[in-house]
């Protein structure tokens, strides 16, 4: 096995996945939740599903638009299924939010009673309704602590990726590394999420150079699960959490692309560069990502008829560079990783 990892070939970072990191960044700054820990007897929803509760920024109880993932997250919370709240919002008519509000008022102040809430809102619409012992972590402060550790290991950030709910964010090393006479980019991926969609996270990431990117070896998979809030300890809880958060970011960057770890991946590169996959056997290999058949098709059609664990790989992640939804690109470049970093 040939693994030429110090190819003095110098690649550019292009100008676009700068320009995308740099939105990101930006995005964070602009977005910060605004919090509230609230007791459910002080918790309403309004008949056209807006949220009333008070707040430590204002002397009135504010009303506001939520997110549909928050009201999926207190569907949960209240055992509510949630295809019975989607089908009633699907109705479209003021009859059946009014009864989506009945339901969640009444199990809300019978099932939680005596509870405490999270509430997390960005310019007046709710995004995250959860546990009291959510643990608050800044993400400004975290992809601050992302970006200067790939500055001090020689990466930089590459892309990014971001939504209401979700960030991500890719730093690369700009030089390309050797495997089977292919050429190879290394990098870093953070992921995550202010609202409880999806841990925090720091993996490995691998791609061919202005093609494609997968990431695995996740080291880090933070969940945001902590001590109990209240509006007394909120602001020393987040200070807390978020610099133990953004030191553990800081110290898996260093871990990823250090040189032992560079070659460990690249010797996993090479194994899945020549293991063969069964075609026949691809479909049941993908059903967790509820592809379509359009999908599904265009993922055949890029396979050679003996793939490998890399060529299915590649064209997962060709898909992925495709797909305009954050979620399901995060998904698929995911999957695609585990494909490769065992």
């Amino acid at each position: 096995m040939q693994l030429d990892l110090f190819d003095s070939t110098p690649i550019p970072i292009e100008d676009k996945g700068k320009r995308r990191a740099a939105q990101v960044l930006g995005h964070i700054v602009r977005n910060t939740p605004e919090d509230a820990v609230v007791s459910v007897a002080d918790i309403r929803f309004e008949e056209d599903l807006r949220l009333t509760y008070p707040t430590s920024s204002s002397s009135m109880p504010v009303t506001n638009l939520v997110h549909s993932h928050a009201l999926q997250l207190a569907s949960g919370y209240l055992k509510i299924p949630w295809g019975y709240v989607s089908g009633l919002l699907n109705e479209q008519s003021e009859w059946a939010k009014e009864l989506c509000a009945t339901n969640l008022n009444t199990l809300l102040h019978h099932r939680r009673r005596g509870s405490r809430h999270l509430i997390r809102s960005v310019h007046g619409l709710v995004c995250g309704f959860m546990s009291a012992n959510y643990k608050l972590m800044n993400s400004e402060l975290i992809a601050d602590a992302f970006a200067e550790a790939c500055m001090d290991v020689g990466a930089e950030l590459s892309d990014g990726y971001s939504n209401e709910l979700r960030i991500a964010l890719q730093a690369t090393l700009p030089r390309t590394f050797t495997v089977r006479g292919k050429k190879y980019t290394v990098g870093v991926m953070l992921k995550n999420s202010d609202f409880r969609k999806g841990p925090l996270s720091v993996s490995f990431l691998i791609g061919r150079p202005g093609k494609w990117c997968i990431n695995g070896h996740e080291g880090l998979r933070r969940v945001h699960k902590g001590r109990r809030l209240d509006e007394k300890n909120l602001e020393l809880l987040r200070s807390q959490d978020s610099s133990d958060a953004a030191k553990a970011t800081a110290g898996l960057v260093h871990q990823h692309l250090s040189p032992e770890n560079i070659k460990v991946v690249m010797e996993e590169v090479a194994l899945a560069e020549s293991e063969h996959v069964d075609p026949s056997a691809v479909s049941k290999m993908l059903h967790s990502l509820a592809l379509t058949d359009v999908e599904l098709q265009c993922i055949l059609e890029r396979i050679k008829d003996e793939p490998t664990r890399m060529d299915l790989a590649a064209a997962l992640a060709w898909l992925a560079e495709t797909e305009l939804g954050i979620d399901r690109k995060l998904d698929f470049m995911a999957f695609a990783g585990g494909l490769v970093m065992k």
